[in-house]
């Protein structure tokens, strides 16, 4: 399992239709702001303060206060989905795990053709997640 330490930072490679290392920021990102969602308050806006969203694609959330807002809004146990946020072309879903009181995401990333399938992968995959979370603890 991958574990995400930190989000891009300022500078970081934009957001293409593809190409080397892409995937990896994109699941990265994603996985990211899922946690981001799951700590509280005052720990997002530090957070947010020492790593400033990026804007890798036109559709991507940058304005700090606006940000803040989505990650209010997410229900801790609940897939969040994105649609070309991280990348042009790619819908995206982050699956939370908590286990106890560590917190992680499995992600998934679909081609936007296939975007309305994404709903259903995400809640199989949580299903799955679900039933294999007794096998998490060490």
């Amino acid at each position: 399992m991958e574990q995400v330490a930190e989000p891009p930072r300022v500078g970081a490679p934009r957001a293409t239709t593809g190409g080397a290392g892409a995937p990896t920021l994109i699941g990265s990102v994603r996985r990211a702001l899922r946690l981001l969602s799951q700590l509280g308050e005052g720990a997002r806006r530090d957070r947010l303060a020492r790593y400033p969203p990026v804007g890798l694609t036109p559709s991507t959330v940058t304005e700090r206060s606006l940000l803040l807002r989505r990650l209010t809004a997410v229900q801790p146990t609940r897939p969040v989905l994105e649609h070309q946020e991280y990348a042009l072309g790619v819908v995206c879903a982050a699956v939370p795990i908590t286990v106890g009181s560590t917190v992680a995401t499995m992600a998934l990333s679909l081609p936007l053709d296939q975007a309305a399938r994404l709903p259903a992968a995400a809640g199989r995959l949580r299903s799955l997640v679900g039933a294999m979370s007794p096998s998490f603890v060490l």
